[in-house]
């Protein structure tokens, strides 16, 4: 088979690659910023390891453990969630029955017409279901109406059911550098303006369709992420933190706690979610003032990341013509984006 062109070196067009070289194909990417990763980049900075936005990586993804294989470091399970001024263990809240929905919901969870009414139809507790359910479930769809596709929920569950969430050393954006350590030619800081025959496109899904010159979707959601460094975490503990009373901040995270490599010795970073674009930093202390009290004063402030397009609003996306490999051709996901590599692949075998 002649060469083929991978444009994107996302995590989808580094799989694709490395499918395509363990059958012998001479394979070229071509990606346009200066490192692979696509949206799964990490940045050192003053010592400190920032995702460009708030990601994990699930232990139980199928597919795409068979492929990266980073250290990694597991959250405890569940949540610690912030109602009536305290903060307390999403455990403490749940009812027996709210066990039993559990795990009906794991096995069997009906799509509704929205996030929203599908949440709500699982049929957990009222306070179970506002205070901890749906701040997860807006974080984890970027949605803060909960008004879109409900699809990533039954899979979600799954997935916690079968692991847990995770961090690699150094940072998420490790896990697109050992990717592309096994991808023998990759040209950086080179942009694509022509398809040529024999070519995967793995870039976002507005690339892809400028590109194809195909109509675009709409513009996808937002989130800002804010990091803070620290010499004491507050409550000291490896959960996700969710806020379960109204305001700017959706969910937090004490980074250093699951994975050491994200701070220096002797501090901590704290990762800071809101779900629209950004607000001043001066707003988000006080936010976190009422959070977690006059501690607040003594962090630092290291920098924020705005991420546009963090999720189609919509998806699955598909195109009428070309190879396209992108999470968005599922579901948006880790284990979406590898299993589109492995399938553009093949089918550009079969061409």
């Amino acid at each position: 088979m002649s060469k083929v062109t991978i444009v994107g070196a996302g995590l989808s067009g580094l799989v694709a690659a490395i499918e395509l070289q363990k059958k012998g194909v001479e394979v070229e990417v071509l990606e346009k910023s200066d490192r692979p990763g696509g949206q799964v980049k990490t940045d050192e900075f003053e010592g400190f390891k920032l995702d460009h936005g708030f990601q994990v990586y699930l232990s139980g993804y199928p597919t795409a453990s068979k492929f990266i294989k980073n250290p990694m470091r597991t959250f405890n399970r569940g949540a610690f969630v912030f109602k009536r001024n305290e903060w307390v263990n999403a455990r403490h809240l749940m009812t027996l029955s709210d066990y039993a929905v559990l795990l009906k919901a794991i096995l069997n969870c009906p799509l509704k017409e929205n996030a929203k009414e599908t949440i709500e139809a699982l049929g957990f507790s009222r306070l179970l279901t506002e205070w901890v359910i749906k701040p997860f479930f807006r974080g984890v769809l970027i949605d803060p109406n909960l008004s879109g596709p409900a699809d990533l929920i039954p899979f979600t569950l799954k997935m916690f059911a079968k692991g847990k969430a995770a961090l690699p050393e150094n940072g998420m954006g490790s896990i697109a550098l050992s990717l592309a350590s096994q991808v023998k030619n990759i040209r950086y800081q080179t942009e694509v303006s022509d398809i040529l025959p024999n070519t995967i496109i793995a870039t976002d899904p507005w690339t892809a369709a400028k590109l194809l010159k195909e109509p675009s979707p709409s513009n996808g959601r937002v989130m800002t992420t804010y990091y803070y460094s620290m010499k004491r975490v507050p409550l000291n503990e490896p959960y996700l933190m969710l806020n379960g009373e109204e305001g700017l901040i959706n969910h937090l995270a004490p980074l250093s706690l699951i994975e050491p490599s994200y701070a220096p010795k002797g501090m901590h970073l704290m990762s800071v979610n809101i779900l629209m674009e950004p607000v001043t930093e001066g707003l988000i202390r006080q936010n976190l003032l009422r959070l977690f009290g006059q501690q607040v004063e003594s962090w630092h402030y290291l920098k924020s990341f705005t991420i546009n397009n963090a999720h189609p609003v919509t998806y699955p996306i598909q195109y009428s013509k070309g190879i396209v490999a992108g999470s968005y051709t599922y579901m948006p996901s880790i284990e979406y984006a590898v299993t589109s590599g492995i399938e553009a692949a093949k089918k550009i075998m079969e061409k």
